[in-house]
């Protein structure tokens, strides 16, 4: 469980390292390429030489384009100018999914206080989200995160599924991070002519030094430990409990925003929070026979 927990702290990397990036002059497509680019290289010399089932390469390719398109699923909100807290909330709307997702293809229970759980984190989202606030968007902005919200259910799923057929941690995160950058790669084309804005689409190698310093060290966090330790997680416990436990992101993202950025500390992170941690007491304090599942 703590190694999940840990995983969730270092995911609100992504989102605030993707913030500090753009403000570098990178694209969001740029981001997304890079990160996941360099964390499959940092990861080869971790992986290459292990023992592995190659027969699973398809599938494992399967879940990386579940990967590419749940990184553009995150775009599509925001190029569609719907408010990012909006895309937030449907993007983490994910408990939901994986609970019943993890019923149908790994035959999880779902009982009683894991329900009350998502219920509980799902109300922490919203309030964290402000959505009350938010007002009218575009309906089709929103259609792609909820979209989202459920890759990143397949994701946490699938990845349970793999996790449990005893392939390494390292070369699970290695598969995904690999398979995640040649799809994007592959999409490119496509992706750059539906989205032409520069801010949202260029792709350029053209970057400062210090450019490149700053994402090695935010992939090193929010992409390779993160997903390391996800992974390593993951083979312990069941997916709808870790959808749930890996929610603390937003919490993540609330506090270094707050410290990198200085927006300030709200109500709604304090009660919204409040609530998230709720959902980890009720999925995490279970009985151990129960909170983990036998591998």
């Amino acid at each position: 469980m703590f190694e999940l927990l840990l995983a969730g702290i270092l995911f609100g990397g992504i989102t605030t390292g993707a913030r500090f990036l753009a403000g570098l002059g990178l694209s969001l497509y740029e981001i997304s390429l890079f990160t996941l680019g360099l964390a499959t290289l940092m990861l080869a010399p971790f992986a290459i030489g292990q023992k592995v089932d190659w027969k699973k390469m398809k599938y494992l390719a399967l879940y990386g384009l579940s990967g590419a398109l749940l990184q553009l699923a995150g775009f599509a909100g925001i190029i569609l100018l719907v408010p990012v807290a909006v895309v937030s909330f449907f993007m983490y709307s994910q408990p939901i999914w994986t609970v019943f997702l993890s019923a149908l293809f790994l035959k999880e229970k779902i009982d009683g206080r894991k329900l009350m759980a998502v219920v509980s984190a799902i109300a922490g989202v919203l309030i964290l989200a402000n959505m009350i606030s938010v007002g009218h968007y575009n309906i089709w902005g929103t259609i792609a995160p909820l979209i989202g919200g459920f890759l990143l259910a397949v994701w946490i799923v699938g990845g349970r599924k793999i996790a449990i057929e005893k392939e390494p941690a390292s070369f699970i995160t290695f598969a995904y991070c690999g398979f995640t950058t040649l799809w994007l790669l592959l999409i490119y084309p496509l992706f750059k002519l539906v989205v032409p804005q520069s801010m949202f689409s260029t792709l350029s190698f053209n970057h400062s030094m210090i450019t490149w310093l700053n994402l090695l060290w935010i992939v090193l966090v929010s992409r390779v430990l993160s997903n390391w330790l996800f992974y390593r997680g993951l083979k312990k416990v069941e997916a709808s409990r870790t959808g749930i436990i890996v929610l603390v992101e937003p919490i993540s993202v609330a506090i270094i925003s707050a410290i990198a950025f200085a927006q300030p500390i709200t109500i709604n992170l304090i009660i919204g929070g409040g609530l998230i941690l709720l959902a980890n007491y009720l999925v995490i304090f279970k009985k151990t026979s129960e909170a983990y599942a036998v591998v």
